[in-house]
C-alpha cells in the first residue's frame, strides 16, 4: 500500500514536470523580457499565437517617460513592412495589428526610441 502511494505521487510529479517543460519550450511560447533604460524598467511580452478574430493588441509596460517607438509588422508573403506608432496609456505603450485571416502568419518587431537611442525588440529577430 505504501509503495503504491509513493509510485502514484512520483507519477503525478513527473507528469506535472513534463507538462511544464513542454509548455515552456513550445514554439508558441511568448517571447518575454525586461531591460533597463536610465535605471527604469521596460518589460515586454510578444505573443506568437493570436486566437480569435479581434485585432492583436500589443503592449510594452514601462516606467520610462518620454519613451516612444514604432511597431513594424507584415504578413508572411508581404515583402514590405507596415508601421504603427506606439501610443501611451497609463504605463503602457501599445499598438494594434489588424485582425488577420485564420492561419495567417504575421511577423513583427518593435523599435523603441529614448533620448536619441534606439532599442530593437526582441533583439535582431522578428516574432
Amino acid at each position: 500500500m505504501k509503495n503504491s502511494i509513493i509510485l502514484w505521487a512520483a507519477a503525478l510529479i513527473i507528469t506535472f514536470i513534463a507538462g511544464y517543460f513542454e509548455s515552456a519550450t513550445n514554439e508558441n511560447y511568448p517571447v518575454t523580457g525586461t531591460f533597463g533604460i536610465d535605471g527604469r524598467k521596460v518589460s515586454y511580452k510578444f505573443d506568437k499565437v493570436q486566437y480569435g478574430d479581434e485585432p492583436y493588441h500589443f503592449f510594452i509596460r514601462s516606467d520610462v517617460k518620454n519613451l516612444g517607438g514604432k511597431l513594424n509588422w507584415r504578413t508572411e508573403n508581404d515583402p514590405g513592412w507596415k508601421e504603427e506608432n506606439l501610443k501611451w496609456k497609463n504605463v503602457e505603450l501599445y499598438a494594434d495589428i489588424p485582425a488577420q485571416k485564420p492561419g495567417a502568419i504575421v511577423e513583427y518587431r518593435i523599435k523603441l526610441i529614448h533620448a536619441g537611442e534606439e532599442y530593437i525588440l526582441p533583439g535582431k529577430q522578428v516574432v
